[in-house]
């Protein structure tokens, strides 16, 4: 008796540590190739719901991979079905669970706060309370690591997504205070303050000062763009100044020096290069300047005229 007692105890053993796991990993996968392959989203939910129902010593795993991959998945606008609505309940129920039983890992929650927060953007009549409880998720995480970037920036991020844009601002500046300097940081910044449409002179602030931290990781189209924000809402000079060095990168101005990170870059400048700077220097009475500019426009854009587009 005591011999039968032991060989089914190690089956069972055997079956948790061993098969279950196989079969819970093996549901996962599945269920990712359906959603990769055949986007196949209802499939993908089954498997990994299945998986999650499955004794395994992975199952929390299970539960925070699930939720990873519904953040992931493309959402139809406009979609309040109950199958969505059912998708996200059960997800972010599963996700609660590993997150209790891990109260001290900052992602586990991290990825509930993000859940709550996806369900309130693509269905807020069903999820109005989103953002309440993806805001204690998020705390929670931040509590636990209160200066990893990562959570503030994906905090603001998600209240951008559900218009508490003054909120997701005061995240944002609490992430750059821990690198005030950092260009990362400032970047991103930088393209909060422009999707949210808060302070565009503020943001060609930045740019700027990112711009001149590390030129290198912007591409030259970037730094184009960059150039013109920073003479229609900060120092106008200075963003002529940028225009005509990248205009230096293909030998038209001489006057300036083209940036190092660009010397060897192909560049060919866009069209609204010459009609800012055609612009300026008309403004300024440097007609031979502008012909200058005309000419070189022609290179690119024989249809070029210093008041725009030639007439047809």
């Amino acid at each position: 008796m005591l011999s039968l007692t032991v060989a089914i105890g190690a089956m069972v053993l055997l079956y948790y540590v061993n098969y279950a796991p196989f079969r819970a990993n093996a549901l996962m996968f599945q269920g990712l190739q359906a959603l990769d392959g055949r986007q196949d989203a209802t499939t993908w939910f089954a498997l990994h719901k299945k998986a999650t129902e499955l004794p395994s010593p992975h199952i929390d795993h299970i539960r925070e991979e699930m939720g990873r991959v519904l953040l992931r998945v493309k959402v139809q606008p406009g979609d309040r079905s109950q199958e969505l609505q059912n998708v996200f309940r059960t997800t972010i129920a599963e996700a609660e669970k590993a997150a209790k039983r891990h109260p001290r890992d900052p992602i586990y929650n991290m990825i509930v706060a993000e859940l709550w927060y996806a369900a309130q953007e693509l269905m807020p009549n069903d999820f109005g309370q989103g953002s309440v409880f993806g805001d204690r998720f998020f705390e929670q995480s931040v509590a636990v690591s209160p200066e990893r970037q990562q959570l503030y920036l994906l905090w603001a991020d998600h209240k951008l997504r559900v218009g508490m844009i003054a909120e997701g601002l005061e995240l944002m500046r609490t992430a750059r205070s821990f690198a005030p300097s950092s260009p990362f940081i400032l970047r991103i910044y930088a393209d909060y303050l422009d999707y949210a449409r808060i302070n565009r002179v503020e943001s060609a602030f930045i740019k700027d000062v990112t711009f001149r931290l590390s030129p290198e990781s912007y591409s030259i189209h970037d730094a184009e763009r960059i150039a013109f924000d920073i003479q229609k809402y900060g120092n106008g000079p200075h963003g002529i100044a940028m225009m005509r060095s990248f205009l230096a990168c293909r030998g038209h101005d001489t006057g300036v020096a083209c940036p190092m990170p660009y010397v060897s870059v192909s560049y060919n400048p866009s069209r609204e290069v010459f009609q800012v700077l055609t612009r300026f220097y008309r403004g300024t009475g440097e007609r031979e300047t502008v012909e200058k500019y005309v000419a070189f426009a022609t290179v690119y854009f024989p249809d070029f005229t210093e008041e725009g587009v030639k007439k047809k």
